[in-house]
């Protein structure tokens, strides 16, 4: 895939909805109590392991109210700063440059694209607060993502069944629409164990920052 530019900023600049979950006056449309029974439910009894966009089509809810409607086992969510963006990606920096993950990215939340990648390294800080990566050494994708417009950053690890676990990095706008997402697994597909050793560690550093949609 090579000199892919992925310009993830212009992709959440502007979500309308008229959903009851569009965020208002800078409030995250965090999972409610029933939204959590709802999304546990699903997870447990319809289809475990499933990526996050799945039940967040099903009941038409924004991806960061699933994220924040999983159990404490199955997520950790951050606040979503210019400080604690760049400190998540430099932690999946350290899964390694040849390590390979697959990237998501959506159209406003609505339509995503899902493609296989090594993990993008960051390039110099420009002092503007972009996250400037490139992939493969500049010879995959190239992403840039404004920090400002991340307010939330979720690990979630779902799982299947026993070896069988969805595991992504996503960060959130907003209105609750993924503004990027790193999958160190999907499911019971091929997956690179350098990347579910480094997911492990870039959990633990998201549940050392201040949380985010506590219930």
């Amino acid at each position: 895939m090579k000199n892919l530019h992925v310009f993830a900023a212009a992709l959440v600049a502007t979500v309308a909805s008229s959903s009851s979950y569009a965020a208002t006056a800078g409030k995250l449309p965090c999972a409610s109590p029933a939204d959590a029974v709802v999304i546990q439910g699903y997870y447990t009894s319809t289809r475990p392991g499933a990526p996050l966009a799945v039940p967040g089509r099903s009941f038409s809810m924004p991806e960061l109210t699933v994220a924040s409607g999983l159990t404490a086992r199955q997520a950790v969510g951050a606040v979503g700063t210019i400080e604690n963006v760049r400190k998540v990606w430099e932690s999946i920096n350290s899964w390694g440059a040849r390590t390979k993950v697959a990237l998501v990215l959506t159209s406003g939340g609505r339509h995503a694209y899902n493609f296989p990648s090594l993990v993008p390294m960051l390039l110099p800080d420009t002092g503007e607060n972009w996250i400037d990566a490139e992939a493969d050494g500049g010879a995959g994708v190239h992403a840039h993502m404004y920090s400002p417009l991340v307010k939330a950053i979720y690990a979630t690890q779902t799982e299947k069944a026993p070896g069988a676990v969805t595991r992504g990095i996503t960060f959130y706008d907003a209105a609750g629409n993924p503004v990027l997402a790193v999958y160190a697994q999907v499911e019971a597909k091929p997956f690179d164990q350098a990347a579910v050793d480094g997911f492990a560690k870039t959990w633990e550093l998201i549940g050392s920052m201040p949380r985010v949609c506590t219930r």
